[in-house]
């Protein structure tokens, strides 16, 4: 069990994390909405997520947030739940698109390098991450950048219940192949 203490400055942490990450306005807002419930986690795992943001190229999977703030999977998972963070599995591909989006946006470098920068082994992972996310590849983004409805994507992506999604997945298909 964790014990919250109204005396502690998790806003401030957060905020203080927000202003360091540079990037994008989405990577801005998306941490601006999740604040909140970033604070309610414990000390190390806060500077776990902190590290994933801030170096996302360290992070290939949710094990490596255990790893990295020495708690067990299945504390880190009751841990995000709790906080209302959805699965460390999609908060980290959040946060890794988002940075790429930032990166895709900022910069002129060709999607195989943003996607190394980002830690993906493969440009067709980084890609299929990215459209799982934000609906459309990252080239597309590319050329259309700017659409007001990115964090939108971002945020019901991440609090999606998997039931949704592969329901809507067949439904999808239903319709394509009758």
């Amino acid at each position: 069990d964790v014990l919250l203490r109204p005396d502690t400055d998790e806003s401030e942490r957060v905020r203080q994390t927000v202003q360091r990450i540079s990037g994008h306005r989405v990577a801005y807002a998306l941490l601006a909405v999740v604040e909140a419930r970033m604070g309610l986690l414990e000390p190390r795992l806060f500077r776990a997520l902190q590290d994933m943001f801030e170096r996302p190229h360290r992070y290939q999977a949710a094990d490596d947030i255990t790893r990295e703030s020495n708690f067990s999977r299945k504390h880190v998972y009751r841990a995000f739940r709790s906080a209302g963070l959805g699965t460390p599995r999609k908060f980290l591909t959040a946060a890794k698109v988002v940075r790429g989006a930032a990166y895709l946006t900022e910069s002129r470098d060709p999607v195989q390098e943003v996607g190394k920068k980002l830690g993906y082994s493969t440009t067709r992972v980084f890609s299929k991450r990215f459209k799982e996310v934000f609906g459309r590849s990252p080239s597309e983004f590319r050329r259309g950048s700017g659409a007001p409805d990115l964090l939108e994507h971002v945020l019901e992506w991440l609090y999606k219940p998997p039931t949704q999604a592969v329901a809507r997945e067949y439904s999808s298909r239903k319709h394509t192949t009758t």
